[in-house]
Formats: C-alpha cells, sequence, structure tokens
C-alpha cells in the first residue's frame, strides 16, 4: 500500500490540520496532522488501521498504481465517447473587422491582411451552408444546442443585415444565441437580441474611463468607455445576461478595483443576470509573466483594496471556476464529473470564417497553418482536415507529463495557445497557474466550508462510484462506444 500517485496535500495555517486531495478521485478531507504529515512523507505505515482503510477506500492510498492509471483512462475516455464526440460547439466570425484596435489584442496578426480583407463579410450562401451543415450534424446524432457570434467584432452597426439573418437562422434551428462583444454598437442591435432572444452578451471593459479609453482605442478617434457603459445599461434593461469581462494588464492593474463601484453607481448590480470577472491579457511587454499580469496578481490587487479572499477569487477568471466547482461539490454532496480537455478547443468547438474556414480555438483564427477544415458550400457540410484530429486526441490521457500528474483533472493539460505560446506546440502541456490556483481555491473554499460543518469527507469520491464495477463492466466502460451501455453502467447504483 503506497500514497497515490495523484494526491496534493495540502497543510493548513493553523498547523492543525491537512487537506488530503486526490485529483484522480477528487476526493477531499480534512485529517489531523500527524495523518497528514504521514502522508507527505509517504509513511502510510504509520496510520492507525481503521484510518488507512478509510483512506484507502476514499483514494488516498492506493494497493495498486496500475488500477489507478486504468482508473484515469476509463475517466478522460468516458468523456470524450458520451459527450465531446457527440455534441458541437458552434461559433459564427461574421467579420474580421473590429471598429477598435487594443494594443493588447490576439488577433493584430490579422490587420496585416489589409482593410479590404478585413472588411470582408460572410454571404448569405455561406451562412445557409453553415446552418444546412449543422442540420447534417444533429442528423446524425451531434448535439448542438446553441450559436455564438465572435470576430473581429460581430456587432457593428454596418453588418447588422447579416447579424439579423443569422439570427433568424439559429432561431429556425432551435439554437441559443449568445456573442462576445466590444458592446460600442450595441444600441443598433436591441430590436435583433430582443426578438430572437440572445441568452448572454459577453462585453469588455478595461478600467475606469482613462483607462479603458487608452486601451480600447475607436478606430475612429475617440473613447469607448461612455459609450459601452450606456449600452450594458441598455441591454440590460431589456432582460438579457451580461457578462462584463474586464482586461487587466499591467498599465491598469492598480485602478481597476474601482470599476465594481461604477457597476452599482450606474445601477448594473441591480440585475440578476449582471456578473463580471477580471482576467489577465496576453501581448503585453512585461517580461517574466507571460500574461502580462498573473490570475494571483489580479487577486492580490483587489484584495489589497478591500475584497474579501473569497470574493476576490469568486471575481477572477480561472480562480472563479475552480472556487465554484469545488464549492458546489461540497454544497450539492455531488460526484466530480471528470474532463479529459481544457476547454472546447479540444472538444468540438468549431468557429466558421467569413471565408468558410473552421477552426478550433479563438485564439487561431485567420491563422491559415492552424485551419482545421472549411465549409462545403455545394454539399452544406463541415469538411475537416487532418489538423483536427491533433485537437481531438490532446487530451490528459494521451499526454504522458498530465497522465501522472496529480492535477491532471484540475487543469486537464492547460491551455492550447498557451503550450503554443511558450513551445511553439499548440499540442503539448501547458501547466500556467493552475496548479498554484488550484491549491489556493481549494484550500480556501475547503477551510470555508469545514468551518461551517466540520464535516471531514468534504466531496464524494469517484473511487467509491468506480470500485462497483465488475471486471467485464470495467472494460465496457474502457473501450464501448455504444452510449446506451455506458449511460446503463453510469446509472449503476451503488
Amino acid at each position: 500500500m503506497q500514497v497515490s500517485n495523484y494526491e496534493i496535500i495540502i497543510p493548513f495555517d493553523d498547523e492543525v490540520h491537512y487537506l488530503l486531495v486526490n485529483g484522480l478521485y477528487i476526493a477531499m478531507d480534512m485529517v489531523d496532522a500527524a495523518v497528514g504529515k504521514a502522508m507527505l512523507a509517504g509513511n502510510p505505515k504509520a496510520l492507525p488501521e481503521d484510518e488507512r482503510d478509510r483512506l484507502l477506500a476514499r483514494g488516498h492510498l492506493t494497493d495498486s498504481p496500475e488500477i489507478e492509471r486504468e482508473d484515469l483512462d476509463i475517466f478522460a475516455g468516458l468523456h470524450r465517447r458520451l459527450d465531446a464526440e457527440r455534441s458541437l460547439g458552434l461559433y459564427i466570425l461574421p467579420t474580421y473587422n473590429c471598429n477598435f484596435r487594443c494594443p493588447y489584442c490576439y488577433e493584430k496578426h490579422r490587420l496585416s491582411a489589409g482593410e479590404e480583407w478585413l472588411k470582408k463579410t460572410m454571404s448569405r450562401e455561406m451562412v445557409d451552408a453553415v446552418f444546412e451543415a449543422v442540420d447534417k450534424e444533429k442528423a446524425r446524432g451531434v448535439k448542438v444546442d446553441g450559436v455564438g457570434l465572435y470576430g473581429g467584432e460581430p456587432l457593428l452597426k454596418e453588418n447588422i443585415e447579416l447579424i439579423r439573418y443569422i439570427s433568424k437562422k439559429a432561431t429556425e434551428a432551435d439554437l441559443e444565441l449568445d456573442a462576445v462583444t466590444n458592446g460600442y454598437d450595441l444600441n443598433h442591435f436591441i430590436d435583433i437580441l430582443t426578438e430572437y432572444k440572445y441568452k448572454k452578451l459577453q462585453i469588455t471593459l478595461d478600467g475606469v474611463k482613462e483607462d479603458n479609453d487608452r486601451r480600447r482605442i475607436y478606430s475612429g478617434g475617440g473613447g469607448s468607455y461612455e459609450k459601452i457603459l450606456e449600452n450594458i445599461g441598455l441591454v440590460l434593461s431589456k432582460g438579457i445576461n451580461v457578462d462584463i469581462r474586464i482586461n487587466v494588464g499591467p498599465a491598469n492593474l492598480e485602478k481597476v478595483h474601482e470599476l465594481p463601484r461604477i457597476f452599482v453607481e450606474k445601477g448594473f448590480t441591480k440585475y440578476p443576470q449582471f456578473g463580471y470577472y477580471f482576467a489577465p491579457t496576453d501581448g503585453e511587454n512585461y517580461p517574466g509573466k507571460g500574461h502580462g499580469v498573473m490570475c494571483s496578481d489580479l487577486v492580490d490587487m483587489l484584495m489589497r483594496n478591500g475584497f474579501e479572499k473569497k470574493d476576490a477569487m469568486d471575481h477572477v477568471s480561472i480562480y472563479s471556476t475552480v472556487y465554484g466547482m469545488i464549492r458546489s461539490l461540497i454544497k450539492n454532496k455531488e460526484y466530480f464529473y471528470p474532463s479529459d480537455a481544457f476547454c472546447g478547443s479540444e472538444s468540438n468547438m468549431i468557429m466558421v470564417d467569413p471565408e468558410g474556414s473552421l477552426y478550433s480555438c479563438w485564439d487561431f483564427v485567420a491563422m491559415d497553418q492552424m485551419r482545421v477544415g472549411r465549409i462545403n458550400v455545394e454539399k452544406g457540410k463541415f469538411a475537416f482536415n487532418f489538423e483536427l484530429l491533433k485537437w481531438n486526441t490532446r487530451t490528459v490521457d494521451r499526454m504522458p507529463e498530465c497522465a501522472k500528474c496529480p492535477y491532471v483533472f484540475a487543469c486537464r493539460g492547460g491551455c492550447a495557445a498557451g503550450a503554443y505560446r511558450e513551445k511553439g506546440d499548440f499540442t503539448s502541456y501547458y501547466c500556467g497557474e493552475h496548479k498554484d490556483i488550484f491549491r489556493e481555491a481549494t484550500k480556501e473554499v475547503c477551510q470555508e466550508l469545514y468551518n461551517e460543518t466540520g464535516e471531514r469527507e468534504l466531496t464524494r469520491s469517484l473511487k467509491e462510484r468506480i470500485t462497483i464495477y465488475t471486471p467485464r463492466e470495467r472494460k465496457d466502460l474502457l473501450i464501448s462506444r455504444d452510449p446506451k451501455r455506458l449511460t446503463e453502467l453510469l446509472n449503476k447504483s451503488i
């Protein structure tokens, strides 16, 4: 018997408790310092027999590293076969053009193609082909729930009739709509947004007026701050969900904390469908920090300016995802559902550009070498190439470094675009801040909820689930592609 290869051991500041986190089974247990120190030393023999048995059943100890690895393959494969291969996340880029010229934009490479190319928009013939392709995907059992608009800037006032047509086609196909927009021309789209029932808009701000207008530069001259705020209030009044992304770099780090106060003053926070979060930006010259600033810098900045630590984490991109996920697991007594992929890019997310080129990741749109296919307009279908296979096989079970890492299902291989920036290879793994963020956010929420409940077994453990299956059933979980059989097994009671 030995400590699990996927064990994360976190001492608490009180020197009385340790948190045991198994990254494979997502089992989280508060233990006394003596138990934590024995685990940290890799000496389970020092534990009382009943505690050894309990930790073995929870997955913190193992008597078979080979079974642990097979369990990893089962969990990763289930997500791939049941979800990733049977769903499609669709985004349409009506144009690469944009009415802003933000200095940190990761799509800056598209500007080199020239103004004439930038101003091209998707034809109605191409729109029809996209939705015909979607119909074909749905007919063969692929789940397509919605379509998002992206760019460039998708909601340019000069493209209003194109957006109306796309929205109409999406509604006819029973697809929910959302958009990622800079918000400047939103007032021209209110009737479309309400008629076609857009579910959500993500709108970007870069801080208070001075900072935003220096960084989010309107191509025609002048600031964008007041117009964006006015339009946020307008769409909120129409009942549309709005998520504000606040981009942060070294130049605006110390003032962005003022925005939440402004949101209150503007009356945005009275709407239940309003939310905001802070995110680091790429493309800024800040030696030693690949994101200009890091998520941890954002949490520290918010805490210096009056935020409680848990509230700061809840409003910073990756922290909020981890914090919310673990809090939900503990509060709702749910089993964790593992994913083998970092994001939709590896799980059949498809972005269609104005000329019908297909991409898997929005960081790489307009980069010819990253194209994963094209729309076949005549046949109305997606025609993929071998590049797509690289994305669909960028999974934690296929990356040796990830498959043996305790944080395997915490960062899931990390961001492909981050790997590309760091190593020149998007198929490689990318750790970034994920390990530190997972440890810090997990420690914070587990301490909070342990203090509330006193429960030491904070989450349910997937080890409890996986041990109910017979060898024959395990083999089916590992290799079967029959969704009926897999669903039947997953519904088996303990």
